[in-house]
C-alpha cells in the first residue's frame, strides 16, 4: 500500500494544505508546532476514527472564526493497484462522516463499513485493526522501543490484548461456566416436568373401562331412539297422506266455481252477439242499396283530381313567365349601364398610358445622377476609413509604448528629428534602472541574512541547541560575541546599499521627463491626423446624405411608376370583363325572350280547365247522400260472417264447460269418502308425545358422545405426555453429557492462552531474527519469552543471552525495528509504516543507529513516512516536505 496525497481543510493549524507522497522514504521536517503531527493524526482519524489524545472534535478544527467544520482527504493505491480516497468530514456539533470511494464507482458512506475496507486493503489479520494500525504499523513519538522496553505488568496485558490470547481464558470462566450452571438449573426444571407428567399418567390407568362402559350405554339409547323415530315417520306419512287429499278436494271444488262462472260468463256473450248479428244483417241491406252511388262518387272525385292538378302546373308556368319578363327588363337596364362604364376605364387607359411613358423617362435621368454621388460618397469613404485605420494603429501603438513605431507608418520628418533627438538621451536611463534593480536585490539578500541571523541568536540564547536538546558547539556559550560582529558588518552595507539607491533614483526621476517630451511629439501627430479623420468624415457623412435623399426620390418615382403600371392592368382587365358580361347579358336575353312566346296560350288552356272542374262538382253533389250512407254502414256489414262464426264457437265452448262440470261433482264425491279426520287428530296427538320423548333421548345421547369425546382427548393427552416424558428422559441423558464435555473443555480452554501466545512469539521471533540479520549482518537470534520479554542471543555463545533493557540505545533501536516487521508481517502485508519524531530524546549512538538501520528497512517496504524536525535522514529521503508555522498556520514546502 501507499499513499499518494493527504489534503487538510481547516484542520488544526492546517488552513487548506495539500501533502503529496511517493514510495519509499517521505521525509515530513520542519520545527516543533509546524503541524506534522497532525498530519499523521489526520491519517489516523480518517481511516480508523483515531482521536489519539482530542478529547473533543471540536479541537481539531481551525479557529479562524470564519469555518465550523474540517475536512481529511487521504488518497492512496492499496496492494492490487486500485486507487481509493478516504474522506472525513469533522463537524463542530460533533458529527463526523466518512467516505471510501475507489476508481471504479465503489462507494462507502460509514466509518464503521470504512475501517473494515481499510484494514482488508492493509490486509490486517485482527479482530482489532485499529490497535494494530496505531500501535504496529505507526510509531509515534517514544514508542519504536518503549512497547518493548516497558515493564512486564504493562507489557503482558499489551500483546494479550493485541494477539487477543485473553479470550481463550474469559471464555472458560466466564461463558463456560455460565454454560455449566444453565445446564444444571434446566437439568433441575426438566426433573420437576417429569415428576409432574409420571403423577398424570397414573391417575389414566383406568380410563379405557370408562370409555366402554359409555358407549355400551349409548349404544343402548341410540337403539331406542331408532324405534322412536320409525314410529313418528310412520304417523306423519299417514297425516301426510290425509292433508294432502284434503287439498286435492279443496282444489276441486274450486275448479267447480271457476267452472260454473265460466259458463254464466259464455251465456252473456251469446246473448250480446246475437244482437249484433242482427245489426250487421240491417247494414248489409243499406249498403247493397248505395254501392252505385259510392262507385260514380269515387270517379268524379278521381276526374276533379286530375283537372287540379293541371291548373296548378298551367298557374306555375305562367308565374315563371312573368319572372322572365321581369329578368329581360332588368338585365337591358344593366347592359345600358356597363356600356357607359366600359367607354369611361377607356379614356383613363389612354391617360395613364402617356404618364408611365414620361415617368420611365425621368427614372432613367435620375439613376444616372446617383451613379455620380456614389462614386463620390465610395472615394470620400476610403479617405475616412485609411485616415481612422492609422489613427487606430498609432494609438495602439502609445498605449504599448512603443512609440518608435509610429514612424514607421507616417512621414513626418520634423516630428522624427526631435524625437530621435530623445531617443538618444534615453539610452543611459535604462542603464541606471538596470543597477537600481541589482541594488534592490542586494538589499533584500542582505536584510533576509540579517533576520536569520538575530533570529539564530534569539534560538540559541540559552547556548542550547532546541534540536538536539544538547549544548551548541560553536558558539561556545556566548551567543552575543558570535552574532553581533556579523550582525553589524550586515547592517553597514545595508546603509551603504540605500544610499546608491537614493542616488540613483534621483538620475532615473530626471530622465523620466524625457519620456513625457516623447509622448508629446506622438500626440501632436496623432491629433493632426485626427483633425484630418473628422474632415473626411464630415465629408463622407454628407455625400451619404445626398445620396440617401436621391436614392429615396427614385424610389417615390418608382413606386409612382408600379402604380399606374398595375392601374393600367387594373383597367384593361375591367374593360376585358365588361366586355365579357354584356355578350353574355345578350345571349340571356334572347333565352329568356324565347321562354315567354307560349304565354298566352297557357292563359287559354287554363280557362277551359276551370269551367270543366265546375261541371263534374255539380254531379258529384247528387251522388253525395248515397256515398256518406254507403260508408256508414259498409264496416258494420262487413263483420256479418265474423259474428256468425263467433257465436257458433261460444256455443260450442258452452258444451265443453258444462260437461267439465258434471266430472268435477263426481270426483269430489269419491274423494270425500276416503278422508278420515278423527284419525288424522289421534295420530297428530301421539306424535307431539314422542317429539318430547325424542328430544329428551336425542339430548342424552349428545351428553354420553361428549363424555366420551372428553375420555378420548384425556386419552390422547395422556399418550402426548408419555412421549413428552420419553424426551425428557432423553434430554436429560444429553444434558449429562453436555456437562462432561463442558468440563473437559474448560480444562483445554485453560491452557489454549499460553499456547497460542507461544505459537504467536515463536513466529514473530523467527521473523524478527531474520530482520535483525538483514539489517545488522549478525546471525544474533532474538528470543520472545512468556512475558513478551526480549532477549538477544549471540549464535557464538547462545548462554550469553542478554535481556533487551542491557542492550546498547543502537541495538534496542536495531531489535525493535526488527520486530515491529515481524508483528506487522505477521498483522498486515501492507509493507507501509509510518515514524512520528523517532530520534526524539535518542542519544547520539540510538540516533546514528537508527539512521544506519533504515535504509534497509525501506527496501523491504512499499513506503515509510518518517515525521522529525532532525535532518538526519535528509540525505536518504526520496522526497522531503517541508513545513512552516506562520503565525499559528502550517506552510507546506515540497
Amino acid at each position: 500500500m501507499r499513499i499518494e496525497s493527504v489534503t487538510l481543510e481547516n484542520f488544526k493549524s492546517h488552513l487548506n494544505s495539500k501533502i503529496s507522497f511517493g514510495p519509499g522514504l517521505n521525509l515530513i521536517l520542519g520545527p516543533n508546532g509546524s503541524g506534522k503531527s497532525s498530519i499523521l493524526q489526520a491519517i489516523g482519524f480518517a481511516f480508523f476514527g483515531i482521536k489519539a489524545d482530542v478529547q473533543r472534535l471540536s479541537q481539531l478544527i481551525t479557529d479562524d472564526g470564519e469555518k465550523n467544520f474540517s475536512r481529511i482527504i487521504v488518497e492512496f493505491i492499496s496492494n492490487d493497484g486500485i486507487r481509493y480516497k478516504v474522506t472525513k468530514e469533522i463537524s463542530a456539533d460533533r458529527n463526523s462522516k466518512t467516505y471510501l470511494e475507489d476508481q471504479n464507482g465503489l462507494k462507502i458512506d460509514n466509518l464503521s463499513k470504512v475501517s473494515d475496507k481499510i484494514s482488508e486493503l492493509l490486509e490486517i489479520r485482527s479482530d482489532e485493526p485499529d490497535r494494530v494500525y496505531r500501535y504496529i504499523i505507526t510509531a509515534y513519538q517514544n514508542q519504536i522501543i518503549d512497547i518493548f522496553s516497558q515493564d512486564a505488568s504493562r507489557r503482558k496485558p499489551f500483546f494479550n490484548s493485541l494477539f487477543d490470547t485473553e479470550i481463550y481464558k474469559s471464555i472458560s470462566e466466564v461463558e463456560l461456566r455460565n454454560y455449566a450452571f444453565s445446564l444444571n438449573d434446566k437439568a433441575i426444571k426438566i426433573q420437576s416436568e417429569k415428576d409432574i407428567l409420571e403423577n398424570e399418567l397414573k391417575k389414566g390407568i383406568f380410563l379405557d373401562d370408562e370409555i366402554k362402559k359409555i358407549e355400551d350405554e349409548l349404544k343402548t339409547a341410540s337403539m331406542e331412539m331408532e324405534k322412536m323415530m320409525a314410529e313418528k315417520i310412520t304417523k306423519d306419512e299417514f297425516i301426510k297422506n290425509q292433508d294432502a287429499l284434503t287439498g286435492e278436494i279443496k282444489d276441486l271444488q274450486s275448479n267447480q266455481k271457476l267452472v260454473e262462472s265460466t259458463s254464466s260468463q259464455i251465456m252473456k256473450n251469446i246473448e250480446k252477439i246475437s244482437a249484433e248479428q242482427i245489426e250487421a244483417e240491417n247494414a248489409k241491406r243499406v249498403v247493397e242499396t248505395f254501392e252505385n252511388d259510392h262507385t260514380l262518387y269515387i270517379h268524379l272525385e278521381d276526374e276533379i283530381k286530375k283537372i287540379e292538378l293541371k291548373i296548378k302546373d298551367i298557374r306555375k308556368t305562367i308565374d315563371e313567365l312573368d319572372v322572365y319578363k321581369t329578368q329581360i327588363r332588368d338585365k337591358s337596364s344593366k347592359m345600358e349601364k356597363m356600356k357607359w362604364a366600359v367607354d369611361s376605364e377607356k379614356e383613363t387607359l389612354d391617360l395613364e398610358t402617356e404618364r408611365v411613358e414620361s415617368g420611365r423617362t425621368e427614372i432613367l435621368s435620375q439613376k444616372e445622377k446617383i451613379k455620380k454621388i456614389e462614386r463620390e460618397v465610395d472615394e470620400k469613404e476610403s479617405k475616412y476609413k485609411t485616415g481612422r485605420l492609422l489613427r487606430d494603429r498609432i494609438k495602439s501603438i502609445m498605449n504599448g509604448g512603443e512609440l518608435e513605431k509610429v514612424f514607421e507608418i507616417v512621414e513626418s520628418p520634423d516630428h522624427k528629428k526631435d524625437f530621435d533627438e530623445i531617443n538618444n538621451r534615453m539610452k543611459l536611463q535604462r542603464s541606471l534602472e538596470t543597477s537600481l534593480k541589482e541594488i534592490e536585490a542586494r538589499i533584500i539578500e542582505t536584510t533576509s541574512k540579517l533576520k536569520e541571523l538575530e533570529e539564530a541568536k534569539l534560538t540559541l540564547s540559552n547556548g542550547s541547541c532546541p534540536y538536539l536538546k544538547e549544548r551548541c558547539q560553536n558558539i561556545k556559550g556566548d551567543p552575543a560575541g558570535y552574532f553581533d560582529p556579523k550582525i553589524k558588518i550586515m547592517n553597514d552595507a545595508i546603509i551603504r546599499f540605500e544610499d546608491e539607491k537614493t542616488k540613483v533614483e534621483n538620475e532615473i526621476s530626471t530622465n523620466k521627463k524625457l519620456e513625457e517630451r516623447k509622448r508629446e511629439i506622438i500626440e501632436k501627430i496623432f491629433e493632426e491626423l485626427s483633425g484630418e479623420v473628422d474632415k473626411s468624415f464630415e465629408e463622407s457623412s454628407e455625400a451619404k446624405v445626398e445620396l440617401k435623399s436621391e436614392s429615396a426620390k427614385l424610389i417615390d418615382m418608382e413606386k409612382e411608376i408600379d402604380a399606374l403600371v398595375l392601374s393600367i392592368d387594373d383597367h384593361r382587365s375591367a374593360i376585358s370583363k365588361n366586355s365579357e358580361f354584356l355578350s353574355r347579358m345578350e345571349k340571356e336575353i334572347e333565352v329568356l325572350s324565347s321562354k315567354i312566346s307560349r304565354d298566352e296560350e297557357l292563359r287559354n288552356e287554363l280557362n277551359d280547365l276551370e269551367l270543366s272542374r265546375s261541371a263534374l262538382q255539380k254531379k258529384i253533389e247528387n251522388v253525395k247522400t248515397g256515398y256518406d250512407l254507403y260508408n256508414q254502414n259498409k264496416k258494420i256489414a262487413d263483420k256479418t260472417d265474423r259474428i256468425i262464426a263467433e257465436l257458433e264457437e261460444q256455443r260450442a265452448e258452452r258444451e265443453k264447460v258444462e260437461k267439465k262440470l258434471l266430472e268435477l261433482n263426481a270426483k269430489v264425491e269419491s274423494l270425500s269418502k276416503h278422508f278420515d279426520g278423527q284419525k288424522v287428530n289421534s295420530f297428530r296427538l301421539e306424535i307431539e308425545s314422542l317429539n318430547k320423548n325424542i328430544k329428551v333421548k336425542d339430548q342424552h345421547i349428545g351428553e354420553l358422545k361428549a363424555t366420551i369425546r372428553q375420555k378420548y382427548e384425556m386419552k390422547e393427552d395422556l399418550l402426548e405426555k408419555q412421549k413428552i416424558l420419553e424426551g425428557i428422559n432423553e434430554t436429560l441423558k444429553k444434558i449429562e453429557k453436555k456437562r462432561s464435555l463442558s468440563s473437559t473443555l474448560q480444562k483445554l480452554l485453560n491452557d489454549m492462552g499460553s499456547k497460542i501466545s507461544e505459537t504467536y512469539r515463536r513466529y514473530v521471533s523467527s521473523k524478527a531474527t531474520e530482520n535483525h540479520t538483514m539489517l545488522t549482518n549478525k546471525s544474533d537470534e532474538i528470543r520472545w519469552g512468556e512475558e513478551y520479554d526480549i532477549n538477544l542471543i549471540p549464535q557464538s555463545n547462545t548462554k550469553a543471552s542478554r535481556p533487551f533493557y542491557l542492550l546498547s540505545g543502537g541495538e534496542q533501536i536495531t531489535v525493535s525495528l526488527s520486530m515491529r516487521m515481524g508483528l506487522a508481517e505477521y498483522f498486515s502485508r501492507s509493507k507501509f509504516a509510518i515514524f512520528d519524531e523517532p530520534t526524539v530524546n535518542l542519544d547520539e549512538e540510538r540516533r546514528n543507529a537508527l539512521s544506519e538501520s533504515l535504509p534497509a528497512l525501506i527496501k523491504e517496504m512499499d513506503q515509510v513516512i518518517v515525521v522529525t524536525h532532525d535532518s538526519t535522514f535528509k540525505e536518504m529521503a526520496e522526497k522531503v516536505i517541508i513545513l512552516k508555522n506562520e503565525n499559528g498556520t502550517t506552510i507546506v514546502q515540497e
